[in-house]
C-alpha cells in the first residue's frame, strides 16, 4: 500500500513539471550533452521559456559550424531573452544590490556579449 502511494505521489511530481521538449535528430547532432543539460537546467529553474527555446534552436539548427556546447549554448540563448535580468543570471553575471533591482552594469549598456562565431 505504501508503494502504491509512493508512486502515486511520484507520478503526480513528474506530471507537475508539464511536458519536456525532446531533441530530434539533427538537435542532438549539433548539441553537447552539456549544452543540452545547461538547457534542461535552465528551463527547469523558469529561466527560459519554450517559445524562447524554440527560437533558440532554430538558431542553433541553422548555424554551420561544429557541435554547441554549453557556453555557446548561453549565448545562443542570450540573443532570444529580453529580460536583462534572466540574460544576466544564464550567462552567469551578478545581480547589483541595488533597490531598483537593476543589473550592475550601466542601465543603457545590453548586459549581451557581442555575437560570436561558434567554433
Amino acid at each position: 500500500m505504501a508503494n502504491r502511494k509512493r508512486s502515486r505521489s511520484h507520478l503526480a511530481s513528474r506530471q507537475a513539471l508539464g511536458a519536456r521538449r525532446v531533441l530530434n535528430a539533427d538537435e542532438r547532432q549539433k548539441l553537447t550533452v552539456d549544452a543540452w543539460g545547461l538547457v534542461t537546467f535552465l528551463q527547469e529553474a523558469g529561466l527560459v521559456r519554450p517559445d524562447e527555446l524554440e527560437e533558440a534552436m532554430l538558431l542553433v539548427t541553422a548555424v554551420d559550424a561544429g557541435r554547441i556546447d554549453a557556453a555557446d549554448m548561453a549565448l545562443v540563448l542570450s540573443s532570444v531573452i529580453d529580460d536583462r535580468e534572466r540574460v544576466a543570471m544564464i550567462l552567469g553575471q551578478a545581480t547589483g544590490g541595488e533597490a531598483d533591482g537593476e543589473i550592475a552594469q550601466g542601465e543603457d549598456e545590453d548586459p549581451r556579449p557581442e555575437p560570436r562565431l561558434l567554433h
